[in-house]
């Protein structure tokens, strides 16, 4: 992440127009800081991708969410939504 921070800081330097783009990202916290450099693109694997969304807080955010929907006089006049 030190290089991609380099990268981006020589670009901004110059004003170079281009895009940097963090490749074969491997961890969540690589996207993360990719992020929060500036770079423009990331390319991460699925299950990086997916571990982006996991977290405690999440989790029991949206338990606590189900659990309030359930009892919420709205939830009988929502119309069911079905997958084909």
């Amino acid at each position: 992440m030190g290089l991609v921070s380099q990268i981006l800081q020589i670009y901004e330097n110059y004003g170079f127009e281009t895009e940097v783009i963090v490749a074969s990202v491997r961890h969540v916290r690589h996207v993360v800081e990719a992020a929060l450099l500036g770079a423009h693109i990331a390319t991460v694997p699925c299950a990086v991708a997916v571990k982006l969304f996991d977290h405690p807080l999440t989790d029991e955010g949206i338990k606590r969410f189900l659990a309030d929907w359930k009892k919420s006089p709205a939830r009988a006049a929502a119309p069911a939504c079905r997958r084909k």
